[in-house]
């Protein structure tokens, strides 16, 4: 859950996330899982990635990745000029970006245990997650886009006729690493908005790039999958926890 939305002015130091590892937990077993699945061929299924230790990195990087500006970055008016959900699309897909890379870097390889593989084995899944609630509604579904499109349409993944998605772990690695770089000259460090249009107009939605078969495989094969959870507490307040509903 966003650090204190819509609370204006509202000092870092008093910003707080609320991470709910039980509903991660529940929401990639009930909708990730099923979507790798039938989706994804690669060195490892979705479910036999350790999420107990792989999902909490990753969203941490995720958050970190946020962050990621240099001194020329500047994004005045790029939201009016882009629109709001191409413009956080592009900003999700920044920080899922760096935030992989950081997950997969020698300090926190040390701090969670998990392994390159492991990591690219959730990201990938997770992708498939995100991008199921929709790419032209919000941000997050758009930068799942994105990031799929760029590493189907620069061979780093391949994605055959029936929108099933092949993968490996050295190439989706070295395809990161080229997302991020070309994701640093659009929009980071460009100097306007130019650089960000073009981008998107060759791997965001509604771009016609090998994503979009694995996209209208969701949505015509795999309506059976949810979107998403709702979670909610029974009338004894003292629960210990929710119980999940697809939705």
């Amino acid at each position: 859950m966003p650090e204190d939305e819509w609370v204006d002015g509202l000092p870092l130091s008093e910003q707080r996330t609320l991470y709910m590892r039980n509903v991660h937990l529940a929401r990639y077993t009930t909708i990730t899982i099923p979507l790798a699945e039938e989706l994804l061929e690669g060195p490892m299924r979705a479910a036999e990635a350790p999420i107990e230790t792989t999902l909490m990195p990753w969203i941490r990087g995720h958050d970190h990745g946020h962050n990621v500006v240099v001194p020329s970055t500047c994004y005045d008016e790029w939201r009016d000029t882009l629109g709001i959900e191409p413009f956080m699309a592009l900003q999700e897909a920044i920080a899922d970006v760096y935030g992989f890379l950081l997950t997969i870097s020698a300090p926190w390889s040390e701090l969670t245990g998990a392994t390159r593989l492991e990591m690219a084995a959730t990201h990938m899944a997770e992708l498939l997650h995100y991008m199921r609630r929709g790419p032209k509604y919000y941000g997050d579904p758009g930068a799942a886009y994105v990031e799929l499109s760029f590493l189907a349409e620069n061979g780093f993944v391949e994605i055959d006729g029936r929108g099933r998605v092949r993968w490996n772990e050295e190439d989706f690695c070295r395809g990161m690493v080229a997302l991020a770089g070309a994701l640093t000259d659009a929009t980071v460090g460009a100097p306007d908005e130019r650089g960000s249009e073009a981008f998107l107009a060759r791997y965001g939605w509604p771009a016609d790039t090998a994503a979009m078969r694995t996209f209208e495989a969701m949505r015509t094969e795999l309506t059976s999958v949810p979107t998403s959870l709702a979670f909610y507490r029974t009338a004894d307040v003292a629960a210990p926890e929710p119980e999940a509903v697809p939705a």
